[in-house]
């Protein structure tokens, strides 16, 4: 089984058990730096139909963590979104907002300790259904 998609299912229990609680939260660890980068990988669109993504991290001159990303559909690519409001939630993980021609939501990803890879989930902000949102270096 794909790495990226064991990922996902443990991001995805994981969100479902408490991403949202009101603990506190650690402090965005050094490893974060790491991640900046360009990857590739399945997403779900909101119509369940799976394409391929571009998802690409920088640390902006203010040392802020910002990311865009592009859904490559077969007549070409989508409108780029953007990725904003980075908090780190748990070890490895982080959690953003996404904003698209579509709408905006939540993303939460785990990365794999190497940073070479992470499984997210992601929703349109008010819902409940999470999607898959993968990406390989």
């Amino acid at each position: 089984m794909n790495r990226a998609i064991i990922v996902a299912a443990i991001l995805a229990a994981v969100c479902m058990t408490g991403c949202l609680s009101t603990a506190p939260k650690p402090q965005m660890g050094k490893w974060v730096k790491e991640i900046v980068g360009t990857y590739r990988g399945p997403v779900t669109m909101g119509t369940g139909d799976v394409v391929k993504g571009r998802t690409t991290f920088r640390v902006a001159p203010d040392g802020a963590l910002t990311g865009e990303y592009e859904l490559l559909l077969p007549n070409g690519p989508e409108a780029p979104g953007t990725l904003s409001g980075f908090d780190q939630v748990d070890t490895h993980v982080l959690r953003c907002r996404w904003r698209d021609k579509y709408g905006a939501g939540e993303l939460q990803m785990l990365f794999t300790p190497d940073r070479k890879a992470f499984g997210g989930v992601w929703r349109y902000a008010e819902d409940t259904t999470w999607r898959s949102w993968n990406g390989t270096k």
